[in-house]
């Protein structure tokens, strides 16, 4: 049975970051490929009843992720992540913005930049990611959004689809 752990979620408003940790209960090959293919990366991603839809996606350097997340009544909202650095099963990196279908970004939410990183340990993988924002009134912005409950959800689903797999 797949044991449910905790999120550690630090924002250091200071420092303009916010730092998660999570293990899963999961192989590391898994855990990176849920993170790193969009097929299974939109499986859970959003919190539910949330859902994302990829329109692209190329994990490369210089490759991009657009995707929308579209909600119970329709409502749809689009991003891109813009990956700035890969190291094959170990992290990434990337730049993520608003944007609208046509990849325009949203001027009125600053871009951040995260990096992921991927650790085996033992029979789990822990994940530890660490976002930048360019100002506190940025990051405060997320945070008021909801980004650590949501967050927080969409690691939950992403333990389900491990399980699954």
């Amino acid at each position: 049975m797949t044991t449910i752990l905790q999120v550690n979620f630090v924002k250091d408003l200071k420092n303009k970051k916010i730092i998660v940790h999570r293990s899963f209960d999961a192989p590391l090959d898994l855990v990176w490929r849920a993170w790193t293919e969009s097929n299974l990366r939109d499986k859970w991603w959003m919190p539910k009843p949330w859902m994302a839809k990829t329109k692209t996606h190329k994990f490369e350097v210089g490759g991009k992720w657009h995707y929308a997340s579209i909600g119970p009544d329709g409502t749809t909202m689009w991003s891109i992540e813009e990956y700035t650095a890969i190291d094959n099963l170990n992290s990434y990196e990337s730049i993520c913005s608003f944007c609208d279908e046509e990849e325009k970004r949203n001027p009125n939410f600053a871009s951040n930049t995260w990096k992921v990183v991927f650790i085996a340990d033992g029979e789990r993988t822990r994940v530890e990611v660490e976002l930048n924002y360019p100002t506190e009134e940025a990051m405060r912005k997320m945070i008021e959004m909801g980004f650590e409950g949501g967050l927080t959800m969409a690691l939950g689903n992403l333990d389900k689809l491990l399980a699954s797999e």
